[in-house]
């Protein structure tokens, strides 16, 4: 008598978990932004700070950049990191 093997679904091409991979994601790349972002924002203070730019301006916009630099770095960690 031969076994006649069930073909298993690739969960790749699953609806259902290609759905839910979205709030994962999202999940995953708020937890690292709450590190890369604070992380890039204070490197941007201190790099206003040893260019002596010492007013309230260039800190403020110089932490922003870091802030806003940091979303595309998490989004690639956190791609890289669903792909393991």
């Amino acid at each position: 008598m031969r076994w006649i093997k069930a073909a298993t679904p690739d969960p790749s091409q699953d609806r259902a978990t290609s759905k839910r991979e979205g709030p994962k994601m999202f999940r995953l790349m708020m937890l690292l932004y709450s590190i890369a972002g604070t992380t890039l924002a204070g490197i941007g203070v201190v790099v206003a700070v040893s260019l002596n730019m010492y007013d309230m301006q260039s800190i403020i916009v110089s932490a922003l950049i870091g802030a806003i630099v940091a979303l595309p770095v998490v989004w690639l960690v956190a791609k890289k990191l669903q792909t393991l």
